[in-house]
């Protein structure tokens, strides 16, 4: 589990990007809570947007067929506060089936560095048939 400090995403880190997503692939969701601001928005895809730490939090934690993710990083671009990272993200199920998807994240943080936006865009369909696909 990682538990970096809070400096691991300040703005005097030059890749912020990578230190959120080692937290997110490493630990569970709460690892998060120090790195996201009290007005954060997270949407997915097309989804409702979930405002306010409680809420993303909340929703991170929720029951899910994936025991793990790991992102690999295809593409960075930012530009101030905000960042678009393309990733390949590689689930692994309960099951034991690994599934691998192409996502795109936007992050933008605040004016105390704390992430306030987190907008995520992929297709999870093929994550959820493996996961419910009979052995």
């Amino acid at each position: 589990m990682v538990t970096p400090s809070k400096q691991s995403i300040s703005a005097t880190t030059k890749d912020w990007v990578a230190a959120a997503f080692e937290v997110a692939d490493n630990g569970p969701p709460s690892a998060l809570a120090p790195f996201l601001s009290d007005s954060i928005e997270m949407r997915v895809g097309n989804g409702d947007t979930l405002r306010g730490k409680e809420s993303v939090l909340r929703a991170l934690s929720a029951p899910s067929p994936v025991k793990s993710v790991r992102h690999v990083r295809q593409v960075l671009v930012m530009d101030g506060n905000s960042a678009v990272q393309l990733s390949t993200a590689h689930y692994t199920l309960h099951n034991g089936k690994v599934v691998s998807i192409p996502v795109a994240t936007h992050f933008r943080r605040d004016a105390r560095d704390l992430i306030d936006r987190a907008w995520l865009y992929m297709d999870f369909t093929p994550v959820i048939e493996a996961a419910t696909a009979s052995s």
